[in-house]
């Protein structure tokens, strides 16, 4: 479960820093900055979305 949180964490730090607020920032663009792959990225956003998170 914690390295689950930690890559969550990276996922939405990294959105955060991708872009000042009010710009859209796409999924491949994270992936590309964490160089993870596309699904590593989509999941825990997935979850933020289910949970509400802003």
């Amino acid at each position: 479960m914690e390295a689950y949180q930690e890559n969550a964490m990276a996922v939405l730090t990294c959105c955060a820093d991708c872009a000042p607020p009010g710009r859209k920032v796409t999924l491949s663009e994270v992936a590309t900055r964490l160089a993870w792959p596309v699904v590593n990225v989509f999941i825990p956003l997935l979850f933020f979305m289910h949970e509400g998170y802003p």
